[in-house]
């Protein structure tokens, strides 16, 4: 049976802020996410890179979007 793992991304007004629930600071940025704030365009496309794949994107309020990406776990 295939396992997953998750990323979840909050972005507010088009910015990546929050990823897997830290907020984006220099000291946790880093693997599949390269930059604090990060551009969504950006974000989307080095997600893609990186092998996950949108399973998920709901929008709670005005200027805030929730992205859920998954990808096979390694074995």
């Amino acid at each position: 049976m295939q396992k997953w793992e998750y990323l979840h991304a909050w972005v507010e007004h088009q910015a990546v802020t929050i990823v897997n629930g830290k907020e984006l600071t220099k000291e946790n940025a880093g693997g599949d996410i390269k930059a604090i704030r990060q551009d969504l365009h950006e974000f989307l496309s080095q997600a893609g890179e990186g092998g996950w794949e949108l399973v998920s994107h709901k929008m709670p309020n005005v200027g805030t979007e929730v992205f859920i990406f998954r990808r096979p776990k390694p074995s």
